[in-house]
């Protein structure tokens, strides 16, 4: 995976040979993280530093531990010497995941440096109590998660609430409950800060956001400038990411695409009091009763029939786009519609160099992606070239369950990052 925190180039450390190594030790840790075993000519050739650097840098992870060998393996010509290979501490550090999928229930996780989930729980949340119950969940999950670890303070590299809904990272606040208007933002970071070691940091963040960060596992081109990752399902929400950072909004509320304003003319009022959020023009609930809508006007389609009984769901439709079902082609079309808008705006107001789309809406098919980009280029050729990639994601062609290892894997991901930043930082000023 490419790390989050790339280090593609040095930045200007010119007389500060302390930042300078710092630095470097930095970029080793991401490249170990994020691959296989690698010897010392390995690293030298994807980081442009000599082999004696290379050896001192591992020697010293070695002796904190956070590195160990992996053994030795062939030379590269067969008959020298061979190299002795080295691989990240993936145990040295562990982040427990909380991810909260809409009101289906809560999902703990503790997941190592390596994306490796070494204890995962699911939770269900009461039916009455509200935020209060929410809390009282999370706080039992973190008990059961501290207890699978066996770690001190020191080897938890953080908390990350993955949130299926509104989030202000800033304040460590989640807007609950999800998709109400009675929602009310409370502070879930400090009120669960009492339930864990001081020194361990909690942050919380939309779904899509991680989702979004794990999307960078499959991103081998470091230089690809600017990436927005589109959720489409129940919910529609995601996140841009430059430079393979993410770019946090307006008090650090992200993934809220679902409340970019279409169509003001809609007649439909979003949870959040708008009118003509795509949320409320291309969900699944939007899409299912945009169907029975239509259905009259296929009175020839049993598919049509059973769409205005209730008696289909949004599989349904999806698996019907495959053998080109007209009427499920018709019910479909607004989500090609409005997604190349936002996707054309996003490339204009975002600089956007590709599009990668998440969630349930994938098991639409080839087709349907094709149009999208047909669709896409057509709005905007002059800033695209008339070739603007836009790529189903890996994690949802799974499945859904899928989908939901790619916000663990990100959120865990997200949140070492800021653990080991932290960790050299502070080898630096001992």
């Amino acid at each position: 995976m490419t790390s989050a925190n790339l280090f593609t180039g040095a930045p200007d450390l010119h007389g500060k040979p302390n930042a300078l190594k710092q630095h470097n030790l930095r970029y080793v840790i991401s490249l170990l993280q994020d691959g296989d075993a690698s010897a010392a000519a390995q690293l030298s050739a994807q980081t442009g530093l000599s082999k004696t650097t290379i050896s001192k840098i591992l020697s010293e992870l070695c002796a904190r531990n956070l590195v160990r060998s992996a053994g030795k393996g062939d030379s590269a010509t067969g008959n020298g010497k061979k190299p002795e290979f080295f691989t990240i501490n993936a145990t040295y550090a562990l982040t427990i995941v909380l991810s909260l999928f809409g009101r289906e229930g809560l999902r703990c996780s503790v997941v190592d440096l390596c994306g490796n989930v070494w204890h995962e729980a699911d939770y269900g949340l009461p039916q009455e109590g509200g935020y209060p119950a929410l809390l009282d969940v999370m706080r039992t999950a973190l008990h059961h998660a501290f207890s699978h670890a066996g770690a001190d303070a020191h080897r938890i590299c953080g908390i990350a609430i993955g949130y299926g809904g509104t989030a202000n990272t800033d304040l460590g606040e989640i807007l609950y409950p999800p998709c109400s208007a009675e929602a009310q933002f409370c502070p879930v970071c400090a009120d669960l800060a009492g339930s864990v070691p001081e020194d361990v940091m909690i942050y919380v963040d939309n779904i899509g956001h991680f989702s979004g960060y794990a999307e960078l596992m499959f991103e081998k081109e470091k230089d690809v400038s600017r990436i927005a990752v589109i959720s489409c399902g129940e919910v529609i929400n995601g996140s841009t990411l430059s430079a393979s950072q993410q770019r946090p909004g307006n008090r650090g509320i992200v993934g809220e695409f679902g409340h970019f304003i279409l169509n003001p003319a809609s007649p439909t009022t979003c949870y959040c009091g708008s009118k003509g959020c795509l949320e409320s023009l291309i969900s699944e609930r939007a899409i299912l009763a945009y169907g029975r809508k239509i259905a009259p006007d296929y009175p020839f389609s049993a598919l049509a029939v059973r769409a205005v009984a209730h008696e289909i769901g949004i599989d349904d439709i999806l698996s019907a786009l495959g053998s080109r079902d007209r009427f499920a082609e018709a019910v479909f079309a607004p989500v090609c519609d409005y997604l190349s808008i936002l996707i054309r705006n996003l490339v204009v107001l975002q600089s956007v160099s590709k599009v990668i789309i998440q969630g349930s809406y994938v098991r639409a098919g080839e087709d349907f992606l094709n149009g999208l980009k047909a669709r896409v280029n057509r709005y905007c050729s002059y800033a695209t070239g008339g070739d603007f990639p836009i790529e189903y994601s890996r994690w949802s062609l799974q499945g859904p369950e899928a989908d939901k290892k790619a916000c663990v894997y990100g959120a865990a991901r997200y949140t070492s990052n800021f653990y080991l930043d932290n960790l050299v930082a502070e080898w630096f000023s001992a």
